[in-house]
């Protein structure tokens, strides 16, 4: 998807028709939705004057919102609490993001992030905590995640690798989908599928472009690349728009400006191939897309996207070990795009997506 994720968690109490968002200076604004300054006297204000309610459901679930149901269950203890899982809150903390990256977004993060801004982070956050505003702290977080009594999410996958390690947790995975597949392919004209390459959906380092275009320029194809670039980091999308150019030079389009949904996904309906070369799980909607539409799609063999839809029956392949001059070349063969599009249908219909909604109603 091209949207952006949310600033910080907001919490649901949906029994009571109760929306609150932990963050007043969030992009998108309704008038159903309180919006809480992100400091402890904010919550603390907000928590006195609720009702007594069933349940609060976090979307998602990340230290701001640890730091509010620590309050919470001060006030109401025999709370029950569901988190719908986005997956940046849990795959990039701050203290691991640079696990997520490959050499050269490695050595783009070290040199954008120098001693310099290192201290004026810590600085910053010593001010926060004395105005008791949230600040990240690991233990703080996992020990948070004991509470949680249900979890939402697009990949059972994630929700192994969230609770592998949480002792004693009686946690309940739920499926969830924010669009069915027909509410994505709604209105796009249908064309001919190409042999463009599609690389990553944004510019972020986590995607790790480069290693993906060093690869590519070690292997013979026909197929131009795409790489949709416009949201994410300014400067790494530089970087990576004159490596490209630098490698391929005439064979490259970006797309440098937000299209709205339905433009977006006509754009990559005639993508070939995709390669997302993250660590863990990102731009799950472009890939649910991309798969249903016959798209060859390669990702990393250790990612939870990987690891879900080999178990899913899908076809998919490893950018360790597939991605070669056979298999940029030839795209899915009919059985194998048949046989993916029903089970993205099977799984993502509107009808199943609606089923996933009802334990949250």
């Amino acid at each position: 998807m091209t949207g952006e994720p949310p600033l910080a968690a907001s919490a649901y109490a949906l029994q009571n028709n109760l929306f609150i968002n932990l963050n007043n200076k969030t992009i998108y604004t309704s008038p159903e939705v309180k919006y809480l300054k992100r400091n402890l006297f904010s919550f603390k204000r907000v928590i006195k004057t609720l009702p007594a309610i069933k349940s609060v459901t976090f979307y998602p679930f990340d230290y701001t919102a640890a730091f509010f149901l620590k309050e919470l269950k001060k006030i109401q203890p025999s709370i029950k609490v569901g988190w719908v899982f986005w997956g940046y809150e849990f795959y990039q903390h701050p203290d691991s993001s640079k696990t997520n990256l490959d050499s050269f977004s490695l050595a783009w993060y070290n040199k954008e992030i120098s001693l310099f801004n290192k201290l004026k982070t810590s600085v910053s956050n010593v001010i926060k905590e004395a105005l008791w505003i949230p600040v990240f702290n690991k233990q703080s977080l996992i020990n948070a995640y004991s509470n949680i009594d249900t979890f939402y999410s697009f990949l059972p996958q994630d929700f192994k690798n969230v609770f592998q390690n949480i002792k004693s947790s009686t946690c309940q995975y739920y499926p969830i989908s924010f669009l069915s597949i027909e509410e994505i392919n709604k209105n796009i004209e249908w064309g001919h599928i190409g042999n463009e390459i599609m690389i990553g959906h944004a510019a972020t380092p986590t995607l790790n472009h480069a290693e993906v275009l060093d690869m590519l320029y070690s292997i013979p194809f026909s197929g131009k690349l795409f790489l949709p670039l416009e949201y994410g980091d300014a400067q790494y999308r530089t970087e990576i728009i004159n490596r490209a150019n630098f490698l391929f030079k005439g064979r490259t389009a970006f797309l440098l400006h937000r299209l709205d949904m339905q433009a977006y996904y006509q754009r990559i309906s005639s993508v070939g191939f995709a390669i997302f070369n993250f660590r863990w799980q990102e731009s799950l909607g472009n890939i649910l897309f991309l798969t249903w539409n016959g798209a060859k799609i390669f990702l990393k063999q250790e990612s939870s996207v990987y690891l879900q839809f080999v178990a899913w029956g899908l076809h998919v392949f490893s950018i360790e070990h597939d991605l070669n001059k056979e298999n940029i070349a030839e795209p899915l063969n009919v059985d194998q795009r048949q046989k993916n599009k029903a089970i993205i249908e099977e799984l993502f219909s509107k009808q199943k997506v609606k089923k996933y909604w009802e334990p949250l109603l």
